[in-house]
Protein backbone atom coordinates (compact mmCIF):
# COMPACT_ATOMS: atom_id res chain seq x y z
CA UNK A 1 0.00 0.00 0.00
CA UNK A 2 2.74 2.51 0.57
CA UNK A 3 4.57 1.82 -2.10
CA UNK A 4 1.92 3.15 -3.67
CA UNK A 5 1.86 6.37 -1.72
CA UNK A 6 -0.97 5.50 0.31
CA UNK A 7 -1.03 5.12 4.22
CA UNK A 8 -1.96 2.01 5.41
CA UNK A 9 -4.72 1.70 7.95
CA UNK A 10 -3.34 1.05 11.31
CA UNK A 11 -5.37 -0.35 13.40
CA UNK A 12 -8.63 -3.24 13.62
CA UNK A 13 -11.30 -0.27 13.69
CA UNK A 14 -9.55 1.79 10.67
CA UNK A 15 -9.97 -1.62 8.44
CA UNK A 16 -13.12 -1.79 9.66
CA UNK A 17 -14.39 0.94 8.71
CA UNK A 18 -12.85 0.48 5.39
CA UNK A 19 -14.57 -2.91 4.74
CA UNK A 20 -16.93 -3.97 2.36
CA UNK A 21 -18.00 -7.06 4.01
CA UNK A 22 -20.81 -7.13 6.42
CA UNK A 23 -20.78 -8.46 9.85
CA UNK A 24 -23.63 -11.23 9.92
CA UNK A 25 -25.94 -11.33 13.11
CA UNK A 26 -25.41 -14.22 15.29
CA UNK A 27 -26.39 -17.78 13.23
CA UNK A 28 -26.05 -21.31 13.04
CA UNK A 29 -23.43 -23.36 11.50
CA UNK A 30 -25.68 -23.18 7.84
CA UNK A 31 -26.24 -19.50 7.68
CA UNK A 32 -22.51 -18.72 9.00
CA UNK A 33 -20.84 -20.71 5.89
CA UNK A 34 -23.65 -18.81 3.13
CA UNK A 35 -22.82 -15.27 5.04
CA UNK A 36 -18.73 -16.45 4.38
CA UNK A 37 -19.84 -17.31 0.66
CA UNK A 38 -20.81 -13.82 0.25
CA UNK A 39 -18.17 -12.39 2.09
CA UNK A 40 -15.52 -14.42 -0.07
CA UNK A 41 -17.49 -12.73 -3.26
CA UNK A 42 -16.87 -9.53 -2.45
CA UNK A 43 -13.32 -9.97 -1.53
CA UNK A 44 -12.86 -11.74 -4.72
CA UNK A 45 -14.57 -8.54 -6.76
CA UNK A 46 -12.45 -5.94 -4.63
CA UNK A 47 -9.52 -8.11 -5.22
CA UNK A 48 -10.33 -8.26 -9.20
CA UNK A 49 -10.85 -4.37 -9.39
CA UNK A 50 -7.24 -4.14 -7.50
CA UNK A 51 -5.49 -6.91 -9.71
CA UNK A 52 -6.74 -4.66 -12.99
CA UNK A 53 -5.67 -1.74 -11.49
CA UNK A 54 -2.17 -3.06 -10.64
CA UNK A 55 -1.80 -4.53 -14.36
CA UNK A 56 -2.18 -1.11 -15.48
CA UNK A 57 0.20 0.19 -13.47
CA UNK A 58 2.30 -2.53 -14.54
CA UNK A 59 3.27 -3.12 -10.96
CA UNK A 60 4.06 -6.61 -11.88
CA UNK A 61 5.06 -7.50 -8.33
CA UNK A 62 1.96 -6.73 -6.64
CA UNK A 63 -0.22 -7.93 -9.91
CA UNK A 64 1.57 -11.09 -8.83
CA UNK A 65 0.38 -11.17 -5.40
CA UNK A 66 -3.20 -10.28 -6.03
CA UNK A 67 -3.39 -13.00 -8.22
CA UNK A 68 -2.24 -15.38 -6.20
CA UNK A 69 -4.87 -13.83 -3.42
CA UNK A 70 -7.26 -14.14 -6.47
CA UNK A 71 -6.80 -18.24 -6.52
CA UNK A 72 -6.47 -18.80 -3.01
CA UNK A 73 -10.07 -17.57 -2.85
CA UNK A 74 -11.40 -18.64 -5.79
CA UNK A 75 -10.25 -22.40 -4.24
CA UNK A 76 -11.78 -21.07 -0.38
CA UNK A 77 -15.26 -20.26 -2.86
CA UNK A 78 -15.61 -23.14 -4.48
CA UNK A 79 -14.97 -25.00 -0.84
CA UNK A 80 -17.72 -22.85 0.88
CA UNK A 81 -20.25 -23.70 -1.61
CA UNK A 82 -19.58 -27.25 -2.31
CA UNK A 83 -20.11 -27.32 1.86
CA UNK A 84 -23.22 -25.73 1.09
CA UNK A 85 -24.38 -28.07 -1.41
CA UNK A 86 -27.54 -30.02 -0.58
CA UNK A 87 -26.67 -34.08 -1.37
Amino acid sequence: IRTLGVKAPTSVISLARMSSVENPPAAGCEAMVKALVVANEVVIGSLSKAFATANSAREVGLSNFLQDRLDRHAKWHWMLTATCEED
